[in-house]
C-alpha cells in the first residue's frame, strides 16, 4: 500500500491530510504523520478502550469514542487534551 493515501472500504480514496489517526482497542489515540509514516504523538485520557476516532478535515482536532462511556477532544496541534464529553446509555 502506498504511503499518504488510505483506501477506505468502500473503495473510496482519503487524500488531503498529513496526519492519519487510529484506535485500536487500546485506552491511547496514535497519529501518525502519513509520509514519514512516523508516530507524531500519543493521546492518553480513556480508561477504557477507544473504539472510534475522527480527524476534523482541517486535521487540527480529533475526537475518540471510547468503552469508558466518554467522546474526548483534543487539539492535534499541541497535543492536548481539549474536553470530555460523558455518554448516555441508551
Amino acid at each position: 500500500m502506498k504511503r499518504g493515501r488510505k483506501k477506505s472500504q468502500e473503495g473510496r480514496t482519503l487524500e488531503g491530510h498529513t496526519l492519519y489517526v487510529r484506535a485500536v482497542a487500546l485506552k491511547t489515540i496514535r497519529v501518525w504523520d502519513v509520509a514519514s509514516g512516523e508516530c507524531r504523538m500519543t493521546l492518553e485520557g480513556h480508561t477504557r478502550g477507544v473504539n472510534a476516532v475522527a480527524l476534523t478535515p482541517d486535521g487540527h482536532t480529533a475526537v475518540s469514542a471510547s468503552n469508558d462511556q466518554t467522546l474526548r477532544v483534543w487539539d492535534v496541534d499541541n497535543s492536548s487534551f481539549v474536553a470530555v464529553y460523558p455518554l448516555e446509555a441508551a
